[in-house]
This record gives structure tokens, sequence and C-alpha cells, in this order.
């Protein structure tokens, strides 16, 4: 990363390994049981050098969300459109009903809140 560029860009360009991961648990966990005053001072020295990572990852993860919501939405509504059933008879026995479940209802302006009831949107936002 760019010393200061904060851009979405240098953020999702690198991925964090589940080893990598567990290693800034592990370092972080090291300061909980680092008893001296120096050894504290050490371990948390250590452990914030992890934060830029841990951000980085976050803002990948939160991209990739958004475009698969953006994605699963644009699924349901094209479901939606060429389904020759009335709206809000067709989501029980259809397989889309994971998504309405796993996703937040879109804003109010959205067309498919015109088609599918609240009652079928299961998910929380981010």
């Amino acid at each position: 990363m760019n010393g200061g560029d904060l851009s979405l860009n240098a953020f999702s360009a690198r991925r964090m390994t589940l080893e990598q991961v567990d290693g800034a648990r592990a370092r972080f966990e090291a300061t909980l049981r680092a008893a001296p005053m120096d050894s504290l001072f050490q371990a948390l020295v250590i452990s914030s050098s992890d934060v830029p990572d841990l951000i980085r990852e976050i803002y990948r993860l939160r991209a990739a969300w958004q475009n698969l919501e953006a994605s699963c939405l644009a699924g349901l509504g094209a479901a939606v459109e060429n389904d020759p059933r009335p709206p809000n008879t067709w989501v029980m026995d259809s397989p889309w009903l994971y998504i309405t479940d796993a996703l937040p209802m879109p804003p109010g302006i959205h067309p498919l809140t015109q088609s599918i009831s609240a009652r079928w949107w299961g998910g929380q936002s981010l």
C-alpha cells in the first residue's frame, strides 16, 4: 500500500490468509498474557502493527459483500420480473427464498419492495 493511500483499490488489492488472521489474533492474545510492563508494551506494539492489514481485510470483505448483495438483488429482480405468478405469491416455493432470507430489505425506492413483502426479508445490512 502506498503511504496514506486510502482508496478502495488499495484495500481490495491484497487478501489476508487465514494463517495471517490467526497470527494477528495470537499476537493480540499475547498482549492479554503479558505480565511485566515492558513485555506488555512490546506486545502492544507488535499487535498494533496488525491493525492496517485487518482494516484492509475488512474493507475488502465489505466490498465483496456489497457486490454479492447487488448481484443477488439483480438476479432476484429478474426472477420476479419473469415469473407469471402475482407478486408475493411465488416466494414460498421458490429457491429465491434463501436469498431473501439472507439479504436485508432493499431501500424503499427499489422495485423489489413493491413485489416482495417485508416479511420475506430476513438479513441485516452492514
